[in-house]
C-alpha cells in the first residue's frame, strides 16, 4: 500500500508544480495565453517570481524524497524536463507575438532548470538559483523594455513591432538584445554562466 501512496502524492506533487512551472503536459497551455492578456510588468511577475517559488518549492519536495530513495523519480522528471525544454524551444520559433514568445522562452527554461533540480547535490541547488537569478535579470530587462515603449506610445505586440527600434530607441535596443542573448547562453553574458553550471552540476550528479 505504501508504494502504491507515494506514486501516488509524487504524481499529484508533479502536476501541481508541473502547472505552475509550465512543465509539459501539465501547465504548457496557460502561460502563452496568460502573458499576452496581462500587462508588461504582470508578466514579469508571472515569468520572474512565480518561476522562483516553484522551483523552490520543488527544490524541497526533492529532497524529501531523496531521504526515501525513490530511485525511479529521477528518471521521470529527466523525461519531463526535456520534453518541456523542446516543447518550449520549438513553438517559441514558430511564434510572431512577442508575449507568447517570452511565455514559450519561460516553458523551456523551466525543463532546463529541471537538471539541477534532479540532480539533487549542493552544486544542483547552487546552479538552479545562479540560474534564477541570470533568468530573471534577463526577464525584468526584457520586460521593462516592452513597458518603457508602451509609454512612448510605441504598443509592442509582435516581432515586426520592433523593426526600427535601433534608430528610434537605440538604449532599449541594445538592452533587449543583450537580454535576449543572455536568455539564449550566449558567452560571456550571465545567462551562458548559468546554462553551463546547470550543464556541470547534471553531469557531477551523473
Amino acid at each position: 500500500t505504501r508504494p502504491v501512496l507515494v506514486a501516488l502524492a509524487f504524481a499529484l506533487f508533479l502536476i501541481g508544480f508541473g502547472i505552475k512551472l509550465g512543465m509539459w503536459p501539465f501547465g504548457q497551455v496557460w502561460l502563452p495565453d496568460a502573458h499576452p492578456a496581462a500587462p508588461s510588468p504582470v508578466s514579469a511577475l508571472m515569468s520572474g517570481v512565480m518561476l522562483k517559488t516553484a522551483i523552490y518549492g520543488m527544490l524541497r519536495v526533492i529532497f524529501d524524497l531523496l531521504h526515501l530513495q525513490l530511485w525511479w523519480w529521477g528518471g521521470v522528471l529527466l523525461a519531463l524536463g526535456l520534453a518541456t525544454a523542446l516543447f518550449g524551444v520549438v513553438f517559441a520559433a514558430v511564434q510572431v507575438d512577442m508575449k507568447r514568445l517570452l511565455a514559450y522562452s519561460s516553458i523551456s527554461h523551466s525543463g532546463y532548470m529541471l537538471v539541477g533540480v534532479i540532480a539533487g547535490t549542493a552544486e544542483g541547488i547552487d546552479a538552479v538559483f545562479f540560474y534564477l537569478v541570470t533568468y530573471g535579470v534577463a526577464t525584468v530587462a526584457v520586460f521593462g523594455v516592452l513597458s518603457g515603449l508602451q509609454r512612448h506610445g510605441r504598443e509592442v505586440e509582435t516581432l515586426d513591432d520592433l523593426s526600427g527600434l535601433w534608430k528610434r530607441h537605440p538604449g532599449m535596443a541594445f538592452v533587449l538584445a543583450l537580454s535576449a542573448f543572455s536568455m539564449l547562453g550566449l558567452p560571456p553574458l550571465l545567462g551562458f554562466w548559468g546554462k553551463l553550471d546547470i550543464v556541470i552540476a547534471g553531469i557531477s550528479a551523473g
